[in-house]
């Protein structure tokens, strides 16, 4: 008996994890800001700096420390999830060696232990969000989750249905396979177009050197969506915490992938594609129930052999006055007889 209370009472072997993985979902860092700290020597386990990549320890049972701060136990951590709205000129990372100004200074003092999930560039602006739940960002991100971004881009002059195939099948730059999802042609203006892009995973710089290489620069890039996350009504600058059904709506968006269901992002863009595109006239009798596309060109993965519409209606004329054709009332096959059909004489 005294031997099977020994075995029993036997402490349980500590179950060591990766370190970075770790100080990430303690909200101390991104998975890839935690590797970097512990290859430049600012994480130390049990008082001895740690500098090895794919170094472990026990999340439970060790001392922690990173630049010198002691990082919570993961039951210690009390979640904080914020949305907003990332004006241009702010570095996405919690500290810049170069000195330039980053998206921390949107965040007061006690929130200074989060950090963004995600990236956008230096010149892009639009939603972003700030947390400490380490696995609730990693979920966000990861590429098989397919938890869809959305974009607003405009790009310099208009491009037709080539490019966009070709954005959606995706191209290869530096080594590096770059691809959307979906692009949609939302208005057309004098100088370029808005596009309507969504991403299911974010590289660097993901958009701009998706359409550089494809003769369309990107002018302005403004993220308004993630997931069923929208920028709604917040201003450059400005700071809001998430609401509960806001975080159950992203948590269930990284458990499955929108694409794999087919279904379409959620999110609505702000800027609205024009009322007066009329919809081409398609009636045919092999497929009545077939309705022609009621927005302007697109191309999307979710179903790449469909073919877009060649042109929307802005790109000809403001005020289109063609009607859409109507089908020609049906002819009788021969001449009428005069008699009725019952056989009876008049």
């Amino acid at each position: 008996m005294s031997a099977r209370q020994t075995d029993k009472d036997k402490p349980a072997a500590p179950k060591l994890e990766r370190l970075h993985k770790i100080i990430a979902r303690a909200g101390a860092a991104s998975l890839r800001e935690a590797e970097r700290l512990i290859l430049e020597g600012e994480v130390s386990v049990n008082g001895r700096v740690v500098a090895e990549k794919g170094a472990t320890a026990d999340p439970q049972n060790d001392t922690i420390r990173v630049s010198g701060r002691i990082i919570p136990k993961q039951d210690e951590v009390i979640p904080v999830y914020l949305m907003a709205y990332k004006p241009k000129g702010l570095v996405t990372t919690r500290s810049d060696d170069k000195g330039r100004r980053t998206v921390m200074e949107l965040l007061p003092k006690k929130h200074q232990n989060l950090y963004p999930v995600g990236r956008l560039d230096t010149m892009s602006e639009g939603l972003l969000i700030f947390t400490n739940d380490g696995n609730f960002a990693q979920a966000l991100l990861a590429p098989k989750n397919e938890v869809p971004r959305v974009y607003m881009v405009k790009v310099r002059n208009v491009p037709d249905e080539r490019v966009l195939k070709k954005a959606v099948s995706g191209i290869t730059v530096e080594g590096e396979k770059l691809k959307a999802a979906e692009v949609k042609i939302v208005e057309v203006r004098p100088t370029g177009c808005w596009l309507r892009v969504t991403l299911l995973e974010g590289k660097n710089r993901h958009i701009r050197r998706l359409f550089e290489p494809l003769g369309h620069p990107v002018v302005k890039l403004k993220r308004i969506a993630i997931g069923p996350l929208t920028l709604g009504n917040l201003e450059p600058g400005e700071l809001r915490h998430l609401s509960g059904d806001q975080i159950s709506g992203l948590k269930k968006a990284t458990g499955h992938g929108w694409r794999k269901e087919g279904k379409r992002p959620s999110a609505k863009p702000s800027l609205k594609a024009p009322t007066n595109t009329p919809r081409p006239a398609s009636r045919t009798s092999a497929k009545p129930s077939a309705k022609p596309a009621p927005r302007p060109a697109s191309w999307t993965s979710a179903n790449p052999s469909a073919k877009p519409a060649t042109r929307p209606a802005t790109w000809t004329s403001a005020k289109p006055s063609a009607k859409p054709a109507t089908r020609p009332a049906a002819r009788p096959a021969g001449k009428p007889t005069g008699k009725r059909t019952s056989g009876k004489k008049r």
